[in-house]
């Protein structure tokens, strides 16, 4: 069958302008790496990208005269919002919000404690203890009863 296709192969004519064939050449001509760098070449001697080419230059004073320029509306605007107060006592949101804050920082500290308040976790041999111990085994009378010499 190799040699049927091989033979097949060579009369089989196929017309150089139907329209498969042209997009092919069309689609082979845009994936060529070789036009591509081409092409990429001539637009890069098209620009001047020095650091210190005067486009870059006027570019970035621009940029910051803008970020400048953005940064004092801003500036502005927000001082506007505080017109009228001389602190932030003076404001009564601000004033709310700082009491809401003590108020429930007081209230979270109140329950903490109340949580933890009546467990006391001590050491067995914390010295206050040992010696609280020795002073009770004085005191008590159990050992007093027993007779010394019998």
């Amino acid at each position: 069958y190799k040699e049927a296709w091989e033979k097949d192969k060579t009369m089989i004519h196929v017309m150089p302008d139907t329209p498969e064939i042209t997009l092919a050449k069309a689609n082979a001509v845009n994936y060529s790496q070789k036009k591509y760098k081409g092409a990429w070449d001539e637009v890069k001697m098209s620009y001047d990208l020095r650091a210190d080419a005067i486009p870059i230059k006027t570019a970035k004073a621009s940029r910051e005269i803008a970020s400048d320029y953005k940064y004092k509306l801003e500036h502005e605007k927000q001082k506007g919002h505080y017109v009228g107060v001389p602190n932030a006592k003076g404001d009564t949101k601000i004033q709310f919000a700082l009491d809401v804050a003590k108020v429930q920082s007081e209230r979270e500290y109140k329950k903490h404690f109340a949580k933890w308040r009546t467990q006391c976790h001590l050491p067995v041999d914390m010295m206050a203890i040992v010696s609280a111990k020795h002073g009770q085994t004085l005191v008590s009378d159990a050992d007093y009863r027993h007779y010394l010499h019998q």
